[in-house]
């Protein structure tokens, strides 16, 4: 999304001009989430995708005659429709997606919000907008008495009197909102396009209700719920308006500069990822060993951590396997709202950990937070296998898609007690003399069933020392 906003700003500053295509609704099988977006540029250059490649020609097509004429068009693929199976989109699902040409006022501070990492929130009115497979473009929106409300440039001006755009919701004169009426939010401005605020603060509570109520849907063989909604369409004042809201980027703090988190950078910059590594060893902390982080920052955790104000888009990973550095990590951490916190070690140094924790202030109560070992149980050894199954259990645990307990592998630091490591070690035990026990009997087996060694000497015998020596 960060490089969809780069180009469509550079496109505008060439004075290109350019529309946006918005996935405002999927059903079935969909490879992009609700809100992603997809520009188009004048010249036909794209950015960004609304599914897996296989509408985006015909999205690019809508999109040019939304530039020629100025007016917002929705689009609808199914798999069901002979247009999805001209356009090479037979993957079992539908997507709706809403095509706005891009205006300087209100999409230059959704494009900026985005570029910058702050949250913003787009409202857009799709009543009276047509579909493409409906005509084209000239969709228009009738008011309460059946009749065609002005356009917005004299929409004061009804049968020669002055005419508020506020709807009246109680009489006949009520009015629906204007076609293309859009607003986007962001904590600092507000750009709004013939919305009106009594119309803005409704759509928003909706809104934020919709989004509650799809997080409290959770999935049954997961204990987490799933992570709010970034987008919907609702129903506001009788009107139908989508809205999303586009988070700032998640961010996963690495706390050593070692060769896991190098690995683990690069993958996460890949999955979409802010990345930071912190520590204090400057010989470490090199931009050639992490090209590919945000952020490098050398100091004590302890220092650094609370500067940074790791929140609910913040994963961290405390990967020194050094208590002096991940024991402070971790127990900042713990203070603070993160998704997400990983610790390095095996059993016996995780109850190390937690001990040392305790001693530091930390709060045990707090301590199923904190998932160890790391990652995933993949089978990982190599930096690269454990970065990856860290990212893995990163994305699952962001998605509401993991859990913990005795019937799933994982576990969380308050699981290590001295009883718990103990099992943990003789099970180890256990495991590594019967692998011992199997080797043994391989190499019995094989040593049995090898030729026997001709006897020295003899004609056929090639002496050690004499002439046929190579």
């Amino acid at each position: 999304m960060i490089d969809t906003a780069k180009r469509v700003l550079e496109w505008r500053a060439s004075g290109k001009r350019c529309a946006l295509a918005i996935v405002i609704e999927t059903w079935g099988s969909s490879p992009r989430d609700v809100g992603s977006i997809m520009a188009v540029c004048e010249d036909g250059r794209m950015a960004g995708s609304v599914s897996g490649g296989c509408i985006e020609g015909s999205v690019v097509y809508d999109a040019q005659a939304v530039m020629d004429s100025g007016i917002p068009l929705l689009t609808r693929f199914s798999s069901s429709d002979e247009k999805a199976w001209e356009v090479g989109a037979p993957c079992g699902g539908d997507i709706e997606t809403l095509i706005l040409p891009y205006d300087d006022e209100i999409h230059r501070l959704l494009m900026e919000c985005i570029l910058n990492g702050q949250p913003v929130t787009l409202i857009a009115c799709l009543d009276g907008i047509s579909h493409a497979d409906q005509g084209g473009t000239e969709g228009v929106l009738l008011n309460s008495t059946g009749t065609i409300p002005p356009r917005p440039e004299t929409a004061h001006q009804m049968d020669g009197a002055a005419a508020p755009l506020s709807p009246n919701l109680n009489g006949p004169g009520t009015f629906v909102p204007f076609q293309g009426a859009q607003a986007v939010i962001s904590p600092s401005a507000r750009e709004c396009q013939w919305m009106e605020p009594f119309l803005l603060d409704e759509t928003l509570e909706v809104f934020e209700k919709s989004r509650e109520d799809s997080s409290s849907l959770s999935n049954q063989a997961w204990s987490m719920s799933r992570p709010k909604a970034p987008g919907a369409v609702v129903t506001a004042c009788g009107a139908r308006m989508f809205c999303c809201r586009y988070e700032p980027r998640p961010r996963i703090v690495c706390v050593g500069a070692v060769h896991i988190a190098s690995a683990l950078v690069t993958m996460a910059k890949a999955a979409g990822y802010d990345t930071v590594v912190v520590d204090p060893r400057r010989m470490f902390l090199t931009q050639e060993r992490f090209p590919d982080a945000d952020k490098l920052i050398l100091g004590w955790p302890q220092e650094i951590l609370p500067q940074l104000r790791l929140d609910a888009q913040t994963a961290l990973c405390a990967l020194t396997h050094d208590e002096k550095i991940d024991v402070p990590a971790l127990a900042c951490a713990l203070e603070t709202n993160a998704f997400y916190l990983g610790c390095l070690g095996h059993a016996e140094t995780l109850l190390k950990r937690a001990f040392a924790l305790k001693e530091y202030g930390a709060d045990p109560g707090q301590f199923h937070r904190i998932w160890g070992p790391i990652g995933l149980w993949i089978g990982g050894r190599t930096p690269g296998e454990i970065a990856l199954s860290t990212l893995a259990q990163i994305q699952a645990v962001r998605c509401g898609r993991i859990s913990k307990g005795p019937d799933m592998p994982g576990h969380t630091l308050d699981f290590y007690t001295p009883e718990s490591v103990r099992r943990i070690a003789a099970a180890r035990d256990q495991r590594k003399s019967a692998a011992a026990e199997v080797q043994r009997k391989s190499a019995a087996t094989q040593a049995s069933i090898s030729p026997a060694t001709p006897a020295s000497g003899g004609a056929d015998t090639i002496a050690s020392n004499g002439p046929g020596r190579c």
